[in-house]
């Protein structure tokens, strides 16, 4: 049996465009919504205070909003702690990210034979 993992899928790609991922990846249950820190919502952060750092995922997610999610934080991570803004140089990460994944998936969707 084959399974289309797109968790696997975006770690995939994160170590295609640059090399290991240093990181663990948590679902955390208490995640819902809005940290008393945040002033929006938020599903997920990434822990930079741990070593490696640590993504927490909320456990409350779709399986497609929390693939959506790990990107997000790992193009956090790709970008470092001093730059956690939302600014080009993350969306540039992000972006080259999600197409990479893309690819990924499009290549295991024909191999497995996947519409």
């Amino acid at each position: 049996m084959e399974f289309l993992n797109p968790f696997e899928c975006v770690i995939e790609a994160y170590k295609s465009l640059w090399g290991t991922v240093r990181c663990k990846i948590s679902f955390d249950p208490k995640i819902r919504k809005r940290f008393f820190w945040a002033k929006w919502n938020c599903w997920g952060y990434t822990d930079f205070d741990e070593d490696p750092p640590v993504i927490k995922i909320s456990a409350h997610l779709s399986v497609f909003h929390a693939v959506e999610i790990l990107a997000h934080e790992l193009a956090h991570l790709k970008c470092g702690e001093n730059d956690l803004n939302h600014g080009r140089r993350w969306e540039e990460t992000f972006d080259a990210l999600h197409k990479e994944t893309m690819k990924i998936i499009k290549v295991k969707q024909e191999l497995y034979r996947i519409e």
